[in-house]
This record gives C-alpha cells, structure tokens and sequence, in this order.
C-alpha cells in the first residue's frame, strides 16, 4: 500500500483496534487512516480492503474473509481470505466504508454513487428492483423502485430497534415503471436506518441506509 501511495494512489482507512499490535500509528503517519472508538461505537470487525471502490472498473475488488488482518491470522489461526473481482461488490463495499470513514471523523469529501445500468441488468426476471442512492448521504437520498404493474406501494423508514420513524407512502396506487421518491433525512440524528417497502400483494423488500452527520 506505501508503494501504491508513493505512486499517488489514495490510500483510506477506519482502524478499530490501536493497540500495541495496531498498525494505526505507522499507517496514520502516511495513508488517511482514522480510528474508530470502540467504546463510542461499539466493536469493528468488518475486516476488508477495498481496491479501486471509488472509480470502479475491470480492476475493481474486494478483499474479506475471516483473515484477521494479522500476524496472528497469518502464522497461528486457519484462516481464509476472499478476493472478490466484481465492480458491483466493491461499490456497495465502498458504500458502507464511506459511512464508517466520515462517522471516524474522515474529512474527505468524494462521490459515492452507484451505476442504475449496472445494478438493474443484474436483478433476475421477476425480481422487485428496489435500491436507495446515494447511500450513505448526509441530508437527501433517492428511493428508487421498478414495478411490472399497477399496485399499491407502502414506503416506511424504520430505526434499528423497529421503530416506524417516517411513513413516505402509505397504500399509494402507482402505476408499472421506475419510480423515484425523494426522502429528506436531514432531521435524523446519524447512523444506520431501515428502509422497507411493501406492495399491497404482499412482496416486500428492505434497505439498510445511513445517514451521516
């Protein structure tokens, strides 16, 4: 990563754990690494690397698994580590680590945005397309949902705990197409919602966004 640094290649990054095995002081010295408390948030463990997430191309990929990011992972655990190639994954990744970045208190501003094309060729036949963008955001994000006939459409946000926060559409006839509904969340306090909705015949889909403050 410092070669790929030194060549001018952004280098971003949440760290959980700063303790004596941390690498967060030598990574921090450099790259746009911030440390995300444990005792204000709660514990880190998502354990990826993202490559190339924010202009995603045939070079874009995911590395996860239950690899621990390690010494301990690499020499004394049976640990396994994914590389996933796939466009779309690393931007639904980049998605979620942008929310982590910023609630780290990261200060770069980028674009996080998703391809409509990209996503909606991948929705197999007879599928609900339902999607939310941009997500994270910090006061406005688009509800986006295709639907092959008339129905009636119910559109909620609920907290975490299942609580109804917000109810956008209650029962409204639509008719077949891509519809988009504008949710203004700028009142919310940050962090991660529920998105869900539900069709008069009983489909329905959730969402999971985050707002960012």
């Amino acid at each position: 990563m410092l070669d790929r640094f030194n060549d001018g290649v952004k280098v971003r990054g949440v760290i959980g754990d700063v303790g004596p095995n941390s690498e967060f002081s030598y990574l921090s010295n450099w790259a746009d690494v911030h440390h995300f408390s444990q005792a204000a948030f709660g514990l880190l463990h998502h354990k990826y690397a993202i490559v190339d997430g924010e202009v995603t191309g045939p070079n874009s990929k995911v590395i996860t698994g239950s690899h621990n990011w390690s010494a301990n992972a690499n020499f004394t655990n049976d640990e396994n580590t994914l590389i996933i190639h796939n466009p779309r994954v690393a931007n639904e990744y980049f998605q979620e680590f942008a929310a982590r970045y910023w609630q780290a208190g990261g200060e770069e501003q980028f674009e996080v945005s998703t391809s409509i094309d990209e996503i909606k060729n991948e929705i197999p036949e007879g599928k609900l397309f339902f999607r939310t963008y941009p997500n994270p955001f910090r006061s406005y994000t688009n509800i986006q949902f295709e639907l092959d006939k008339a129905v009636a459409v119910t559109v909620e946000i609920y907290d975490l705990t299942g609580r109804r926060i917000k109810s956008l559409i209650y029962n409204q006839p639509f008719e077949p197409g891509l519809h988009t509904v504008v949710f203004d969340g700028s009142a919310l306090s940050g962090g991660i919602y529920i998105c869900h909705l539900r069709l008069e015949d009983g489909t329905s889909q959730s969402r999971l966004i985050s707002v960012v403050k």
